[in-house]
């Protein structure tokens, strides 16, 4: 009986370390990323330029901050790209950097949806070589207007993949 069991321990460990089981997904490296974000974000018509600031919570992350500016043009009736960078700090105070690719359907100054397609750049700590990819679809509602600049909040949630 004892070499039986052995042998079942050793089974299981080989398939623990064998590449196929690396990875559920079969991505070595990559790891789910999944969370929500609300953020408060100023356009300023003229220009297009805006600015988001915003807390949310994540895998990997915990509880973060994050930070984002860029602009956004219109590209038809309704539609509007754009691009921006972004920071992420989380709950440790590790960073997460990258760059996103903007689609907003709907007029900024109202309601509408902005969909952010994000690559992960690199950041500090742990995520120091950090790359991956992650996609948030934000709901968002205007809270005020004046001075030639829009205030709006922004309610999403993220999926993605990231590697560190």
């Amino acid at each position: 009986m004892k070499p039986l069991a052995t042998i079942a321990v050793l089974g299981l460990a080989l398939a623990t370390l064998s590449p196929a089981s690396a990875s559920a997904d079969g991505q070595c490296g990559q790891r789910i990323l999944t969370g929500s974000m609300t953020a408060t974000v100023t356009l300023t018509a003229a220009t297009g330029s805006f600015t988001g600031d915003g807390t949310g919570f994540a895998t990997h992350l915990g509880r973060f901050t994050g930070s984002q500016q860029g602009t956004i043009a219109p590209t038809g009736p309704g539609h509007y790209a754009g691009r921006s960078t972004w920071t992420i700090v989380a709950a440790n105070g590790d960073t997460l950097t990258g760059t996103g690719t903007l689609t907003v359907e709907g007029p900024p100054a109202g309601e509408h949806t902005t969909t952010m397609v994000s690559t992960i750049t690199g950041g500090t700590g742990r995520f120091d070589d950090a790359d991956g990819h992650f996609t948030i679809v934000y709901h968002v509602t205007p809270i005020s207007s004046g001075d030639g600049k829009v205030h709006n909040r922004a309610e999403g949630n993220l999926t993605g993949r990231i590697s560190y």
